[in-house]
């Protein structure tokens, strides 16, 4: 492990151990090389690195910050390896999708279990929403993206949430690549989603969840 990279592992240790959360402000550079015993230079490289990761955040002439630890450089690194699948962008796609699939379908019974009995008022307008972008044939991508995520925040699987945002951001950027011809159908089953998960239902709320993304992948598929 050289320098650098050891000193940004006791960076990160620092932020988690003094129980820092994101907006919070670093000690200052002479400060955290005191305390982790490494020089200038080892600091301002792994500060670099950690700017990189969304871990921090440097805001020139106030200091360093906690930044929110995003997945914003998983998505940005998984588009660039799309991107270079000359060709094969639909199985790539197919491949994110399936994805997205495989979480809804693996939180099926936390999602349930938590929403059963509820009516989740945002949720509601949401699918509402979406419902009449489709009405009106216009584009419903960002309230797609609210209604998967918001979805999983309800379950209270945090972290989740994360992946799910961050593959929806893959699949959005690759698409807007593709010919407008390609994808002939959008999905919408978040009517029936919704449904079964209020419901409890965790056999409907499967079906409804493979209905949402067969339309994506079929028109991959072709």
């Amino acid at each position: 492990m050289t320098r650098a990279t050891e000193t940004v592992e006791r960076i990160k240790q620092f932020i988690t151990t003094s129980g820092l959360q994101p907006g919070d402000c670093l000690p200052s550079e002479s400060d955290l090389c005191d305390s982790l015993g490494v020089s200038r230079s080892s600091v301002r490289e792994a500060v670099r690195t950690l700017s990189t990761l969304d871990i921090v955040e440097v805001q020139h002439g106030r200091g360093t910050f906690v930044g929110n630890a995003t997945l914003r450089p998983l998505v940005e690194t998984l588009t660039f390896r799309m991107g270079m699948l000359h060709g094969e962008h639909q199985q790539a796609l197919c491949e994110v999708v399936e994805a997205r699939r495989g979480i809804d379908l693996g939180e099926a019974d936390q999602v349930c279990s938590i929403l059963r009995g509820t009516n989740d008022e945002e949720l509601h307008r949401l699918v509402d929403q979406i419902a009449e972008m489709r009405r009106q044939g216009e584009s419903f991508a960002e309230l797609d993206r609210s209604f998967h995520i918001t979805l999983m925040h309800r379950a209270g699987r945090r972290i989740i949430a994360d992946l799910v945002a961050a593959f929806w951001e893959v699949q959005a950027v690759t698409m807007a690549k593709l010919p407008p011809s390609t994808v002939t159908d959008l999905p919408s089953a978040h009517t029936e989603i919704l449904k079964a998960a209020e419901a409890g239902d965790v056999n409907d709320y499967r079906r409804a969840v493979c209905t949402h993304y067969e339309p994506l992948l079929a028109s991959f598929r072709r």
